[in-house]
């Protein structure tokens, strides 16, 4: 099971950004909390399309069991391991160390063990890409246009999507 340990405080798209992509006039503000609103559910709604964390924040990844060398984190690029623990079957934690029982190799942990329940916290980090950006801004323009009250995708947004992530194999 994957979680958001920490939250992102930065998002790809500012809210004037969103508001010049938009056609809206930046100094009129009474539109502004809900507006920022769907930008968080626009990015949210384009990295779950690419696979891919568009902004710096932290994961915690909680396995049952684990099989085989490496362990693919979801939503890369990863940046940094905070901490990897195993359990034992009686639940005792076990915190490894970098270099010597784990190591991360682009987006992948390299584990020497198998078996165990496994809790594994990393960081990504954010992507300035403004191919993104699009994507992000078009979802937002769909979501705005429906009174965020849809909760489907823009077919644009989709066919982006689907293009970036067969050119870059993810």
């Amino acid at each position: 099971m994957i979680t958001v340990h920490t939250e992102a405080t930065v998002e790809p798209v500012t809210l004037s950004e969103a508001k010049a992509f938009m056609g809206l006039d930046d100094a009129v503000t009474v539109h502004d909390t809900k507006l920022t609103a769907g930008i968080v559910a626009a990015r949210k709604k384009v990295e779950q399309l690419c696979g891919r964390s568009l902004v710096a924040r932290t994961f915690k990844l909680t396995l049952d069991e684990y099989t085989g060398t490496y362990i693919d984190l979801p939503f890369p690029p990863i940046t940094s391991i905070t901490s990897v623990k195993t359990y034992d079957s009686v639940g005792t934690a076990t915190t490894l160390t970098s270099g010597t029982d784990y190591n991360l190799v682009l987006n992948r942990l390299m584990l020497n063990a198998t078996g165990y329940p496994v809790e594994i916290i990393y960081t990504t980090t954010a992507s300035s890409d403004e191919y993104f950006k699009l994507a992000i801004k078009k979802q937002m323009v769909y979501d705005y246009r429906n009174q965020f009250d849809e909760n489907g995708f823009d077919q644009e947004v989709i066919n982006m999507m689907s293009t970036v992530t067969l050119n870059l194999g993810y």
